[in-house]
């Protein structure tokens, strides 16, 4: 009889209780393979690394407006290889006022800078070239069964125009990308247009976007964007587009410590009761283990054969969980834009270690230390036991 086969016998012994307790740690890895890289995200806040396009926006609300020509000034600095700027537009199509971004650009500098945005030439110009000509992802177009020539109605909720009319609109072309960081539900219209029609606001921009030069430092070029205009009346905070994105999603508070505070929860809940299920099993065989000892079987490698069984049990439920969260934020990566190039590998439970010493301060609750004292003294209480006998 092999130790696999002793293993394997002695692990579903109580097959319902095994799977169960398969299920809950399957569950924890699962959150931990869902959550720790988006916490590995944020934390990459304010690294420079692969950073070639900012966005300026106001410094004091998301909801206020700056000056177009805040471009102008900007183009002239050192290390600004391009600058364009996006136009929240809004308004409600099919009574779906969320259903997908709509942005009001400047044709030729918008899409200069967005490279990644696939486009073929021929729509680029009609779309440049048409007043009410709009571009359309993707994803949208088939999601809404749009092609070039539809035409779009949409209703005005924030940006009405001059004659107190529906935005009437014709799409020119449909852009893809092969970077998972693209937003393929966008649609973006004629900035030109859009400035010239609507009733108020002309001459404003929401946020303005810059391209940065490789010699140049992308966070030097971004404060010398805002120092540019300090003491202004429209003062600027600039950013990357990572950061900026993340931005938003941090204005719901610490979501680093969040995740952090869920994950640790989470994991000293279900090793408690791993450790009990566990104990409670090794209580229910101290006679089968005392007939291994009379069969010459040595101490130790009755310690090892239940270290073992508790090893593989864990190991099933970690790679079960942690390969189901893989094929989730593989097929959100396909779905939802916002995702980016997030993505789970190798190092994942490293890196949640790593950030958990960071983010957790003192006397927060339980820790993972807490967690492996508690499973080491049930431990110990079994090997005890055992040389009892």
């Amino acid at each position: 009889m092999s130790w696999l086969h002793l293993l394997h016998r002695g692990l579903w012994r109580r097959p319902l209780r095994t799977l169960l307790t398969m299920v809950s740690l399957s569950t924890a890895f699962l959150l931990m393979g869902l959550l720790v890289p988006i916490l590995q995200l944020f934390e990459s806040r304010g690294e420079a690394d692969g950073i070639d396009r900012l966005i300026v926006q106001p410094r004091h609300s998301i909801t206020d407006i700056l000056p177009i020509s805040h471009t102008r000034a900007i183009s002239d600095l050192l290390g600004v290889t391009g600058v364009s700027h996006q136009s929240w537009f809004g308004d409600t199509f099919r009574d779906e006022p969320s259903s997908f971004a709509r942005w009001a650009v400047p044709a030729a500098s918008f899409f200069e800078l967005h490279p990644e945005l696939h486009l073929t030439t021929e729509a680029l110009n009609r779309f440049a070239n048409t007043r009410t000509g709009v571009l359309v992802g993707q994803k949208t177009a088939e999601q809404f069964g749009l092609k070039v020539g539809d035409r779009i109605t949409l209703i005005p909720d924030i940006w009405l125009n001059k004659e107190a009319k529906v935005w009437e609109f014709q799409v020119m072309g449909v852009f893809d990308s092969n970077e998972q960081s693209a937003d393929l539900t966008a649609m973006y219209l004629n900035y030109e247009y859009f400035d010239e029609y609507r009733a108020w606001g002309s001459g404003l921009v929401s946020y303005i976007n810059v391209g940065v030069g490789t010699a140049q430092a992308p966070f030097d070029v971004a404060a010398a964007i805002d120092a540019r205009f300090d003491n202004s009346a429209d003062e600027t905070t600039t950013s990357s587009e990572r950061d900026f994105a993340l931005g938003f999603a941090e204005q719901l508070g610490d979501v680093g410590f969040m995740i952090t505070l869920i994950l640790g929860a989470v994991f000293f809940t279900i090793a408690l009761v791993t450790a009990n299920t566990v104990a409670q099993g090794m209580r229910e065989r101290l006679g089968e283990f005392s007939v291994l000892r009379a069969l010459g079987f040595q101490l130790r490698a009755t310690q090892w054969l239940m270290m073992g069984e508790v090893l593989l049990l864990v190991a099933l439920g970690a790679s079960s969980g942690l390969l189901i969260s893989s094929l989730l934020l593989e097929w959100g990566r396909d779905y939802f834009a916002q995702l980016g190039g997030i993505g789970m590998n190798s190092l994942t439970v490293a890196a949640y270690h790593s950030a958990d010493a960071v983010h957790r301060p003192a006397g927060c609750g339980p820790t993972r230390k807490a967690t492996a004292q508690t499973l080491h003294r049930r431990s110990t209480t079994q090997v005890l036991t055992l040389r009892k006998l």
